[in-house]
């Protein structure tokens, strides 16, 4: 992703800043909460069901159908879209988001299951 890497701990336990996302080939991915939550309808419902993460818990989902290229994509896009309301509240001109064509049937497909 674009930033620095948070830290592990920032995963851990019911108020963590960030999520790990863990693709089919055991990637991860951490990507800010918040924005997870608020781009993906699926991650937000994983996240608030039933299973909270407590005290002492890695906040961490595993997507057995989902491959690290794909995965990045669409945690790459998750943090895109945080940006563009950014982007959109200075009035500037939003930029493109590019997605390999050889990855994009794939993506799209992960998309509609995240819900993003």
């Amino acid at each position: 992703m674009s930033h620095s890497e948070p830290i592990e701990k920032n995963c851990v336990g019911p108020d963590a800043e960030y999520v790990k996302l863990i693709s089919s080939d055991q990637k991860e991915f951490l990507v800010k909460r918040t924005h997870a939550e608020t781009y993906s309808k699926t991650i937000k419902q994983i996240l608030s069901g039933p299973t909270n993460c407590s005290e002492g818990e890695t906040n961490q989902i595993e997507f057995s159908q989902i491959s690290s290229k794909v995965l990045e994509i669409i945690c790459n896009y998750i943090e895109y879209k945080a940006q563009c309301e950014i982007i959109m509240e200075k009035g500037e001109e939003i930029p493109e988001f590019d997605i390999p064509l050889e990855e994009a049937t794939d993506v799209m497909m992960a998309a509609s299951f995240l819900q993003c």
